[in-house]
C-alpha cells in the first residue's frame, strides 16, 4: 500500500484515497478558509499511526487492572475523540476495533466529518467498531452537557457573525465554529439520515446515526456512546490561547465522568466480588505541532497545576520509529514539530472526582 502525503502536501485535493493499514478510506475535505476542522492534518496523521502501533496489534491485552466495567465484560472498547475533523483518527480507531464517538462543532460535522463517516463504515474491515458523531463544544460548561441526543452533546447559542471579513494562513490560525456557509455536496447515503442544512444543529432536526455491524454479532449500533471511555484522543487542536482553558476542562469532565461511572459499577459489585479489579481513568493521547512553544508549555502547565493531570511527551526517537513502521516514511522535515503526549487524570482524593470550574 502506498505512503500517505503529509497533509500540508494534499490540501488542494478535495478527495483523499488515504490509506491505513489494511484499508483506503475515502475522505472528503475543504480548504475554503472558513473552519480548520474541515482539512487533514499532520497530527492526525501521526497520531493514527501511534494508535495501531500500541492498539493495533492481533492479540493485545488491554490491562484488566486499569480498564473500565465494560471491557472488562469483553465488550468492545470504547473512546471518544475531540475535534475530530474529516474523521481520520476516528475511522483509524473503530478499524481497530474500538467503538468511537467523533465530536466537532456544526460547521464541521454538516460540511465533511459526517459524510467521512458515512462513506466508509461499507469499507471497515471485519471486526471494526461502530462509530457515531455529535456535536460537543468545549466552551459549554459540562454541568450543560446531554448525553441523550443523537446529535448534540453540548453547543454553544450561535454569534451574530460576518464571514466576509475573515482572513486565514497556516501561520495564523483562526477558527470559526458558526460561521454559515452552504453545504451543497453533503452526500446521501443509506448509512447515514440527516435533515440539516445549516451549521447550527438541533436534536429534533437532525439526527446523524451510523450503523455499523458486527460480524460476530450481527447486532446494530448502541443507540448512544457515553461514559465510561476507555481513551480519549485528539490532534490538531491546541493552537489559539482562548481554547485551550476549554479544551483542558473538557478533558477533565470526560475523565470524571468515565471514572464516576466505572467506580459506581465497582462499587456496586464489591459486595458479590470482592476481587474485583479497579478502574482508572482512561488514558488521554494528544497530537500537537509545536507552532508556538509558549502557548504548548503553557498548556501542559495549566494540565498538571490547574486541572490535575499527569503529563508525559512520548519520546522523539520512539515516536520516529513508530511513524517509520507505520507507513509514515517521511522526511523529518515534513513532520518536524509533530508532539504526542499522553495524559491521564490523578486519583489521589475524592476531590479529584468533582468536575474543574
Amino acid at each position: 500500500m502506498s505512503t500517505p502525503l503529509p497533509a500540508h502536501k494534499t490540501k488542494h485535493i478535495h478527495h483523499l484515497q488515504y490509506p491505513f493499514r489494511n484499508t483506503s478510506f475515502h475522505l472528503a475535505q475543504l480548504d475554503n478558509g472558513l473552519t480548520n476542522g474541515t482539512g487533514l492534518w499532520l497530527g492526525g496523521q501521526c497520531l493514527s499511526v501511534y494508535l495501531a502501533h500500541i492498539y493495533g496489534r492481533k492479540q493485545h491485552q488491554h490491562d484488566q487492572q486499569t480498564v473500565s466495567p465494560h471491557m472488562q465484560k469483553n465488550h468492545r472498547p470504547r473512546a471518544i475523540e475531540l475535534g475530530s475533523g474529516i474523521g481520520l483518527s476516528a475511522l483509524a480507531l473503530s478499524s481497530l476495533g474500538w467503538d468511537v464517538l467523533a465530536t466537532d462543532l456544526p460547521v464541521v460535522l454538516t460540511s465533511v466529518l459526517s459524510q467521512n463517516i458515512a462513506r466508509n463504515i461499507p469499507i471497515l474491515p471485519p471486526g471494526s467498531g461502530h462509530l457515531q458523531a455529535r456535536v460537543l463544544d468545549w466552551t459549554v460548561p459540562p454541568e450543560k452537557w446531554s448525553w441523550n441526543s443523537n446529535a448534540v452533546i453540548a453547543q454553544s447559542p450561535p454569534p451574530d457573525f460576518d464571514t466576509t471579513s475573515t482572513s486565514y494562513s497556516d501561520s495564523n490560525k483562526q477558527e470559526f465554529p458558526h460561521a454559515t456557509i452552504q453545504h451543497d455536496h453533503m452526500t446521501s447515503l443509506d448509512s447515514v439520515t440527516t435533515t440539516a442544512s445549516r451549521p447550527q444543529l438541533d436534536a429534533d432536526q437532525v439526527e446523524f446515526e451510523y450503523k455499523s455491524r458486527d460480524p460476530a454479532t450481527n447486532n446494530n449500533t448502541p443507540p448512544h456512546l457515553a461514559p465510561p471511555f476507555d481513551l480519549i484522543i485528539s490532534a490538531d487542536t491546541l493552537y489559539l490561547s482562548s481554547l485551550v482553558d476549554p479544551f483542558l476542562r473538557t478533558l477533565h469532565a470526560l475523565s470524571v465522568q468515565s471514572l464516576q461511572v466505572s467506580s459506581s459499577h465497582t462499587n456496586s459489585t464489591t459486595s458479590t466480588n470482592p476481587t474485583s479489579p479497579s478502574t482508572s481513568p482512561p488514558p488521554i493521547y494528544l497530537c500537537i505541532e509545536r507552532r508556538d512553544p509558549r502557548l504548548m508549555d503553557q498548556t501542559f502547565l495549566t494540565a498538571q497545576e490547574k486541572y490535575n493531570f499527569t503529563v508525559e511527551r512520548i519520546p522523539h526517537r520512539k515516536l520516529s520509529k513508530i511513524m517509520g513502521k507505520g507507513g509514515l516514511m517521511w522526511d523529518k522535515s515534513e513532520w518536524e514539530g509533530v508532539e504526542v503526549w499522553k495524559l491521564v487524570l490523578r486519583v489521589s482524593s475524592s476531590s479529584s472526582l468533582s468536575s474543574s470550574s
